[in-house]
Parts: C-alpha cells; sequence; structure tokens
C-alpha cells in the first residue's frame, strides 16, 4: 500500500554527547524536524563515520528525518568522533546500544519510543542492542544482516573462512580510522602503513599470504579479521554476539530486507524465520531483491534485472529509502492501517522479473529433486547405476571467485558468466535437459554430494546455474563445506559447531551443502546446471589438503577428487519448486558487457 510521505523542515545538532554507564562519551548527530510535537527517534549507529557513509536503499538521515522523526547518527565506541576503544567483534555493542536507545529515547522533542535502522554492521548493532531489552526500543529495520551465526556466513561459511570479506572490510572499512588513532604513529606514518596494505590488495598479495599469523606491522588492523584462522572451529562461536536460538527475546516489530547475491543472506532468512515464530507474532516482513551487499540497483553483474529490480522502484510500491518511512509509521506512530494490505513477504523472482507476494519465507514448495550423473548430466531420475567423475584440486591454483555473494575490493558481486571458469579442469559439470516449461525455484537449495578424496581434508564447492540458450551460464546460488566440519552442517544451515572429525583418505562421505536461498525461474530453452568444485579464491581460504590451515603453516599438497553418483551415492540437488501463474514476461535482455572491476570496501 503507497502511502504519501510528509516534508518538515529539517535541523542539525552535531556531535552531541551520549555518556554511557562506564562513562565512555559517544557522538551523534542529531537531525531534527521542525515541528510542535513530540516524535519518535530513529537510531542508527555505525563504525564508518556519521556524516560520510551512505548506502544504496538507506535513507539519508535528512530524508527520514524530514517525514516527522528525530534522526540520531551515532558514530560506535572507539571510531571517529566517538571515545573508546573499538573491540570489532559486537562484544561492545550489546551494552552500548542499550545505553544509546534509552539516552535517544530521552532527547528534548521525543516522544519516548526509538527505532533503528541501517544495514549490515549497521543491522547487527541492532540485534545486540535488543537482546539487551532496552524499554524505548519499539521497531527495526535491518538490512543485509549478519549475526544469526557466526559459523554461516559471518566468519565462516562451510567452515571456511571468509577470506575477501573479512580482510576487505578490516582494511578498506576499518583500518584508516584505527591507524588515524594510534599514539605511535604520526598522521603521514599512518597514511604510508594503509598505502602499503592497500597496495597488497591492489596486487593480490594480501589474499595469498601464508601464514596469516605473520602479518607484518601496519597490517595490525587485519589482525582482527583474521580470527577464524587461528580458532578452533567449534569456539568460533564464542567470540561474537549471535541471534541463533535467542529471538523469543525479542518483542519489537521487525522489517528485514536482503539480497539474492549478498554475503549475509543467509543470516537475514534465518532471523526472519527466527522473528516470524515468535510468540504473539509481533509484525515481522521481508523484502528480497537482486541485489549485492552495496548495490541494490536494475543491474547486479552481468544481468539487467529490469527498472523494477531499483530500489528506487520496487515494482511500482514506494522506493526502499520510503518504505522504511511506511514501517516506522505503522510501528511507532500507531499508523497500523499503512500496513493491513501490505504481504508480509516479498521476493524479487529472478528469471521473470517481478515481485511476488508470498505469506511466508520459505513458502510453500514442491522438493524436487536432480540427480549427479557419471556422463555430466542432471536428471530427475535417480540413477541405477554407479559412477565416479573426478578432478585434480591444487592449493597453488585455486580456482578464482566469479561473481556469487561476495564483499571484496576489486571483485564484483551477482550473477556472472560461469564458462571461463567451467572450461578449468578442476571444475566439473552436471547439466540438464533444455526445459520445455518453466521451472520456478523459490526457497533453500540443498545440495547431497557423495565424494572421496585423497586428501586428510579439503573442501568442496557446489554452485547452482543457468544455462542461457545464446551459452551464457549464470551462476545463481552456491556453498562450500570443509570436510572434517561436515558434520556441522545440513541443508538448511548450520548446526551447533562441533568438533572437526578425521577424514579418511578414500573414504566415500556424505555432505549436506546449504546453498542458502533464490527466487529464480528457470525459463524455457534454458538448462539447469550444476558445477563442483573445491575453491572459490579469494572469497574462501583455499584448503591447504595438508590438515593445517594458513594461519600458521604455508605447506600444501594437490588433492584428486571423486564425485560419486549412483543408487546408493545418489548426489544430488534439492530444488524447491513452486507455481506463480501469472505469465512470463519478456525474456531477459542479453548480458551486459563486464563491467571494469571496482575497487570498493566497507560493510
Amino acid at each position: 500500500m503507497r502511502r504519501p510521505v510528509a516534508r518538515f523542515r529539517v535541523t542539525l545538532e552535531p556531535d552531541v554527547a551520549c555518556r554511557l554507564r562506564d562513562g565512555v562519551v559517544l557522538r551523534a548527530d542529531v537531525h531534527r524536524p521542525v515541528v510542535d510535537v513530540p516524535v519518535p527517534v530513529l537510531l542508527m549507529r555505525l563504525p564508518y563515520g556519521k556524516r560520510v557513509w551512505q548506502a544504496e536503499g538507506v535513507p539519508a538521515p535528512g530524508r527520514i528525518a524530514a517525514a516527522g522523526y528525530i534522526v540520531v547518527v551515532q558514530d560506535v565506541r572507539g571510531r571517529h568522533a566517538s571515545d573508546g576503544t573499538f573491540a570489532g567483534d559486537l562484544r561492545q555493542e550489546a551494552l552500548d546500544g542499550h545505553d544509546a536507545v534509552q539516552w535517544a529515547a530521552a532527547l528534548p522533542g521525543s516522544s519516548g519510543v526509538v527505532g533503528t535502522f541501517g544495514p549490515s554492521y549497521l543491522a547487527h548493532v541492532q540485534w545486540a542492542a535488543a537482546l539487551e531489552q532496552p524499554p524505548a526500543l519499539a521497531a527495526m529495520v535491518v538490512m543485509h544482516s549478519p549475526g544469526h551465526s557466526a559459523v554461516d556466513g559471518q566468519l565462516v561459511r562451510g567452515g571456511v573462512p571468509e577470506l575477501g570479506s573479512r580482510l576487505g572490510w578490516a582494511h578498506g572499512a576499518i583500518a584508516p580510522d584505527e591507524l588515524a588513532r594510534r599514539a605511535d604513529l604520526t598522521e603521514r606514518q599512518a597514511a604510508d602503513l594503509y598505502a602499503g596494505v592497500q597496495a597488497l590488495f591492489d596486487s593480490g598479495e594480501i589474499y595469498r599470504r601464508r601464514p596469516f599469523r605473520d602479518l607484518v606491522t601496519g597490517e595490525a588492523a587485519l589482525e582482527e579479521a583474521t580470527r577464524a584462522w587461528g580458532e578452533p572451529f567449534e569456539a568460533l562461536g564464542e567470540h561474537t554476539l549471535t541471534t541463533q536460538g535467542r529471538y523469543d527475546e525479542l518483542r519489537q516489530p521487525a522489517f528485514l530486507v536482503g539480497g539474492w547475491y549478498d554475503i549475509f543472506l543467509g543470516s537475514t532468512l534465518a532471523q526472519y524465520e527466527g522473528m516470524s515464530r515468535r510468540p504473539g507474532r509481533p509484525p515481522t516482513h521481508l523484502v528480497v531483491g537482486p541485489w549485492s551487499h552495496l548495490e541494490a540497483g536494475r543491474r547486479l553483474g552481468d544481468v539487467d534485472f529490469g527498472a523494477a529490480a531499483s530500489h528506487a522502484d520496487m515494482g511500482g510500491d514506494l522506493a526502499l529509502e520510503d518504505q522504511h518511512v511506511r514501517w516506522f509509521d505503522a510501528t511507532l506512530k500507531g499508523e497500523s492501517r499503512v500496513l493491513a494490505d501490505l504481504p508480509p513477504v516479498r521476493l524479487f523472482v529472478m528469471g521473470t522479473n517481478r515481485w511476488v507476494a508470498f505469506d511466508s519465507f520459505p513458502p510453500p514448495a514442491e522438493t524436487t529433486a536432480m540427480y549427479l550423473t557419471a556422463s555430466g548430466g542432471l536428471t530427475p531420475t535417480r540413477p541405477v547405476q554407479g559412477g565416479e567423475v573426478g578432478y585434480v584440486y591444487d592449493p597453488e591454483s585455486p580456482a578464482p571467485t566469479n561473481g556469487g555473494t561476495t564483499l571484496m575490493p576489486g571483485f564484483a558481486a551477482g550473477p556472472k558468466d560461469q564458462r571461463g571458469l567451467r572450461a578449468r579442469a578442476d571444475v566439473v559439470s552436471f547439466a540438464g535437459d533444455v526445459l520445455g516449461r518453466p521451472v520456478t525455484v523459490v526457497g533453500y537449495v540443498g545440495v547431497t554430494l557423495f565424494a572421496s578424496t585423497t586428501a586428510v581434508d579439503t573442501d568442496f564447492v557446489v554452485r547452482l546455474c543457468d544455462d542461457h540458450p545464446d551459452g551464457t551460464s549464470v551462476n545463481v546460488a552456491d556453498g562450500v563445506i570443509r570436510a572434517s566440519v561436515r558434520e556441522s552442517y545440513e541443508h538448511r544451515g548450520a548446526l551447533e559447531p562441533k568438533r572437526p572429525t578425521p577424514v579418511v583418505p578414500g573414504q566415500v562421505l556424505e555432505y549436506r551443502f546449504n546453498l542458502w536461498a533464490t527466487a529464480y525461474t528457470f525459463r524455457p530453452g534454458h538448462r539447469i546446471r550444476v558445477d563442483v568444485t573445491s575453491s572459490s579464491f579469494p572469497q574462501w581460504d583455499p584448503n591447504l589438503n595438508t590438515g593445517g590451515t594458513s594461519w600458521d603453516t604455508t605447506e600444501s599438497v594437490p588433492a584428486t577428487q571423486t564425485i560419486h553418483v549412483g543408487p546408493e551415492t545418489a548426489s544430488r540437488i534439492h530444488l524447491p519448486v513452486v507455481t506463480i501463474p501469472d505469465p512470463l514476461p519478456d525474456p531477459l535482455p542479453d548480458p551486459l558487457p563486464e563491467p571494469e572491476p571496482e575497487h570498493t570496501s566497507g560493510a
């Protein structure tokens, strides 16, 4: 339901002090609408600089303040204008967030209720504060949200460290201010140290650095980002705040926004499910677009999804920025009627390129299995004969990252043509027949893979692709599993992290991959394809095949990987197929020319 947005003149109060319970002072810019009545407060807390940071789909403070809200944008502890020491692992944000919410509620002109908003780290701090249950916190808008589980896309995924995103975030978004605050460095020395690390990113050398425990002086800002390499896998969850299993503690209405190619898609969806099942069912809404972590326009990767895909269009609904206002009008100002006709789940279905409403996520679907065959096929019929498909994986020459759910300097996210990657000898591929009718997949995608290796530990990567009639093949979803921690994962995500278990070379083991989720129509004339390999570098840290890690060793060995297919080793992909009755629109436009790599950072 569309709703016009009221506009008021806005004033700015810079660097307003907020004193926390331990005496540390945080500073915030307060944007005030010129109104004669008390209004709700909206709070955004961030580590990136309250006056320079902006993200697609997130309303600028002045824009949302003009709708009749006091908007507070606060530098978190130890960042930019705020005092204290930045921890970088969210442990500091729980109590700080609680105190900031209660302080904001008491600002002059406040009605006493507070909403929070923001993506990524800005979403994670919302969860941290909410779990402390500040009385004034009454609503949330969380976008591209980490925090459900430390081992399902935040620090690691499938047991494999998130190499590119962790290093890129620590360097591009965190390091400059950290170096500038160091008392032992002059401004020139800090700039030189940062430039030296930047050169390592520009050359790609930082991703190949071994061992990571030997980061040299000047790279200290990257140390926190490499924790996942040096800590025992089963202990990773102890070092950061997570929301898994704690949703019943949260009473606030929540609007969650994600992207099909966002690095935190799995967490966002898990958080929506947890929030939507709470006792009393407070309002919980979900929007997922064909977006990455940093991009929310009509184009992503090699595909133009059309004008409706953009955060500014949303298929004729309000722009995403103004949907924030609609949500807060309903939940903070009592205007609940504005949500009365709005479906709780709105998903952009790629391939048909339109928004579709659902009552829940995942929606009801028929889970369809497609089986890998020894001849490279993908069939709905379970194989009656066994077979094998093999390749050699060399950690010194890993398969490169090409699109997907990435967040790395110099690497584009999203749907990218996979044909060049597939030409490698260490990528094996399984394709279905040409489709005679559309197949629409909406929900969680899982893969059961039976495989063996000559190594004592190794990784497997599985990727779902759409083959177009012109030969283009774009990635739809993917996942990774480290062999030694396979028992900690299932088709729907991470279980409780368990101690790694040995891998016996040559033993056939079952791996259950979680490719997270998608909403995608494979059109007539297309093929469904599954690719299998053992790396995606530098998205994920390559397994050295020795049982050691890149934290403490440089040694690696090649491994022969074997995929097993057949009646007893039925390697297969599980697709949640739904029926959407509306007719298909015109086909997708041809893939766009590949843009030049852009060096972006932040989260």
